[in-house]
């Protein structure tokens, strides 16, 4: 992936892809790919994780020519700690806040609202029950 509109040339807004990965590295860079090719459609990116995720991928996306603190300034690369929520998953309210975002991003000038969603070990294992 290189991060340009084609990597993704059948992705609209609504879209979803999943992106395999066989470890950390190619996690990050395969979540760096994806913020990028919205970087470059114009979209505000939102990563959905842990603090410690979103410091391994910032690398990734320099490495890429994304200057992280100019998009995170001007609130195009947006991040939200997944790890402060202690009520676990609500469908509902999960879409609320999502369909407010985007009316946000929206409003704000942006194409769209991307949002990678980078669950964490706790999330992991609730998933698995």
């Amino acid at each position: 992936m290189s991060g340009s509109p084609d990597d993704f040339p059948s992705l609209k807004p609504g879209g979803h892809v999943c992106l395999p990965y066989a470890g950390e590295e190619e996690k990050h860079s395969a979540i760096a790919g994806f913020i990028h090719d919205g970087l470059v459609r114009g979209e505000r990116c939102a990563y959905l994780g842990t603090p410690d995720g979103f410091a391994s991928l910032l690398p990734h996306l320099e490495a890429r020519g994304v200057a992280t603190e100019t998009v995170r300034q001007r609130s195009a690369l947006v991040f939200s700690d997944t790890t402060r929520s202690a009520d676990g998953f609500d469908p509902v309210a999960q879409t609320a806040v999502i369909r407010q975002a985007v009316a946000a991003a929206r409003a704000a000038g942006f194409a769209s609202l991307r949002v990678v969603g980078d669950p964490d070990t706790r999330a992991r294992s609730a998933l698995d029950h």
